[in-house]
């Protein structure tokens, strides 16, 4: 399976583009082309409707009604499965999930998805003799993995809001009662605009109460995802708290923990999702250190014409200053390190559809423009003057300390850990007094790579950290400049 880890999720709506054939084709009539196609490929007989739906496990009145969206299932994990059986790859699977109503693309952000993109582009390998995959083959690879079956039918009904979900199932003799929930921390408890829009202040859990109907015992279940660690797993069995640290090791409990680890993941994804874009925020701002000078940087969405789905994103750097149009929200991407980004959300796919180096250059493209296309771009400006002013005003309460990057005081305890945030405890012979840091060293002299000299005080620490300074190399830098840290808001 590690063969296929460099494959990424594919944008259909380019790919269709691309291939008029397909644009023209509905759902089962692309599925109809790939069993063709699988029957090249596996010297067979074509498969026909029938056997298609007896190896899914559904009637075949039923089968007819959600190929032909007669009745178009709800079922993400059928369409799945279906691409999986007539051997189509990733790509291919994404144009079927396209063609049907209400279904999103493979995603590699999602474990389970990411798990399914392997399969499919394993299956669709030319390997001789070809021999198709089988449902129980593909359930098996999702259980080894910690993953459910596949939810191809069922008639239970689920339950679901937004926060809050619940459902009953019997397994054997264990009758369960499972509850998600997520916990978001209302506002920001350190006053910083660095840890305003953190991941960190999310978190989803999921509840499993095991009742064994012959022992008559109760268990307890839960999975934890709070972002700073890998999902916790744990057991309460008469009053003994067991921790697991993977899926392998819980025994009989696998298949409840398998569930509640996918309820976590699909919340947690949900909630990524929600973070990730400004649309859901109006507006954000925020500020950071970038090439040694402050970066202050602002997003809106154009809500007065959603429909050119437009995100407006303003950002300036000492005299410098951008504006960007994008496809997508581009914020989080800023926000966060590259590290951090591609940690999260696992790919950028973003695109710039217009980029302004001035205010000017944009008045000056109204002026000479055609009459229809003015209005979007007054929208444009409107947009970018009002992100201007948010970052003007940003930068003037961040100079009288009414915002911060970091607060200090709210951040720690005892402000000398700066010491230990900076990796220079030695320099400034730092020593505890109980649990709190305290620096025995006013100032110390540091020698830059090129022999100068500079001489970093430690008031210059607790500025560097408040303006979201990340390493000691920049502090240097700066200092060395500009001759002062507070000097990057002048």
């Amino acid at each position: 399976m590690g063969e296929s880890n460099n494959i990424k999720a594919i944008s259909t709506s380019k790919k269709v583009e691309n291939n008029k054939e397909e644009v023209y084709q509905s759902f089962a009539e692309y599925v109809k082309a790939k069993r063709k196609m699988l029957a090249d490929k596996s010297c067979e007989e074509v498969m026909s409707t029938r056997e298609l739906a007896t190896s899914l496990g559904i009637s075949y009145e039923m089968f007819r009604k959600v190929l032909n969206l007669n009745k178009p299932t709800k079922h993400r994990d059928c369409i799945i499965a279906i691409c999986l059986v007539v051997g189509m790859n990733a790509e291919e699977t994404n144009i079927a999930l396209n063609k049907y109503p209400n279904m999103y693309m493979l995603n590699e952000a999602d474990d389970r998805d990411k798990l399914f993109i392997e399969m499919l582009e394993k299956n669709s390998r030319d390997v001789q003799p070809y021999r198709r995959v089988t449902i129980e083959e593909i359930n098996t690879e999702l259980y080894n993995n910690g993953f459910t079956n596949l939810d191809i039918i069922h008639h239970r009904k689920a339950v679901a809001s937004k926060e809050k979900s619940k459902k009953k199932i019997n397994i054997d003799n264990f009758f369960t009662d499972t509850t998600i929930s997520t916990d978001i921390l209302f506002g920001d408890q350190y006053g910083s605009l660095a840890t305003q829009y953190s991941r960190d202040r999310l978190c989803c859990k999921s509840h499993m109460v095991i009742k064994d109907v012959k022992k008559r015992k109760v268990h307890r279940l839960s999975v934890v995802n709070n972002f700073n660690s890998l999902t916790g797993l744990e057991f309460h069995k008469e009053d003994q708290l067991c921790c697991y640290n993977s899926l392998q090791e819980t025994g009989v409990f696998k298949i409840f923990f398998v569930e509640l680890s996918r309820l976590v993941k699909t919340e947690t994804n949900r909630l990524l999702s929600i973070l990730n874009d400004t649309k859901n925020y109006i507006e954000r701002i925020s500020a950071k250190i970038k090439n040694d000078s402050l970066c202050v940087f602002a997003e809106t969405f154009n809500y007065e014409v959603p429909e050119y789905s437009e995100y407006y994103f303003y950002e300036s750097i000492g005299s410098n200053v951008s504006l960007l149009v994008y496809e997508k929200s581009e914020f989080m991407h800023r926000y966060m390190s590259d590290q951090d980004y591609k940690n999260t959300y696992l790919k950028y796919d973003n695109k710039v559809l217009k980029c302004y180096s001035s205010f000017e250059a944009l008045e000056k493209e109204i002026e000479t423009t055609k009459i229809e296309q003015k209005m979007l771009l007054q929208i444009r400006l409107h947009s970018f003057r009002h992100l201007r002013e948010l970052s003007e005003s940003l930068k003037d309460d961040l100079a009288n300390r009414k915002e911060f990057i970091r607060r200090l005081d709210y951040i720690y305890d005892d402000c000398d850990r700066v010491c230990e945030f900076f990796k220079v405890e030695k320099e400034f012979e730092c020593e505890f007094d109980g649990e709190n840091m305290i620096a025995t060293v006013d100032a110390v002299e540091f020698v830059l790579p090129d022999g100068d000299r500079v001489n970093i005080s430690l008031q210059d620490l607790y500025d560097a950290f408040e303006l979201g300074f990340n390493d000691i190399q920049e502090v240097c830098r700066v200092k060395k400049k500009i001759g002062s840290i507070k000097g990057i808001l002048d």
